[in-house]
């Protein structure tokens, strides 16, 4: 669990305090298979996890925890690739290709399951979170991609209306906290203003990074 903020630590103040203490299993040893208790404290900037620690409870309570911490900005459930001065945010549910594409684009990929997604000047800026596999990086947004497997490399852009209800379902919304929530559709709107939104449609080879960074 720890390997996977390597590098994403820092000695800086804390905006906002995680606490984890672990749940003691009771006579059946059960602590694991309760679901642990989670109490955000936004005024205080203070979260509380009370469970056994089993990495699924953890991943469960980031996932909860990250986006009202985050508003306005919004957490993606995505691969985010980078090429240096440009981005792509790389959407899709469980089959779509996520961990396919980071893995055919190892130099590319800086996160393979969450992104942070904020407004930025004019443009959009994206950094990489720690879960599954990731590495510390931020970029400037070209696009948002749309992930489905093909039979061929496809591109196929889609007008904003299409592009907000397709992407929806991929932002984890801090639906606890209804002015966090509107802070991040807030976001999500001008996100949908300012970037174009594709559908990907692709084959399992590295080829597909020339699809994505041409926009062909």
């Amino acid at each position: 669990m720890i390997a996977r903020f390597a590098g994403f630590l820092t000695d800086g103040s804390a905006d906002f305090t995680l606490e984890y203490r672990p749940a003691v299993g009771g006579p059946d040893g059960g602590a694991r298979s309760r679901p642990p208790s989670i109490i955000i404290d936004s005024s205080r900037r203070h979260a509380f996890f009370h469970g056994s620690g089993d990495v699924e409870h953890v991943d469960s309570f980031l996932r909860t925890v990250l986006p009202r911490i985050a508003a306005p900005a919004l957490v993606a459930h995505a691969v985010l690739l980078g090429d240096g001065d440009r981005g792509w945010l790389c959407c899709g549910g469980s089959g779509a290709g996520k961990s396919t594409l980071a893995t055919l684009l190892p130099e590319a990929a800086l996160c393979d399951e969450l992104a942070l997604v904020r407004l930025a000047g004019a443009g959009v800026d994206a950094v990489s979170l720690p879960y599954w596999r990731a590495r510390p990086g931020r970029v400037r947004l070209s696009g948002v991609l749309l992930l489905e497997h093909g039979d061929g490399d496809r591109l196929t852009p889609l007008p904003p209306m299409q592009a907000a209800q397709a992407l929806r379902s991929h932002i984890y919304w801090p639906t606890e906290s209804p002015t966090a929530a509107a802070a991040a559709f807030a976001t999500f709107s001008e996100v949908i203003a300012r970037l174009p939104v594709s559908r990907l449609a692709f084959l399992p080879h590295a080829a597909v990074w020339t699809t994505i960074t041409r926009g062909i």
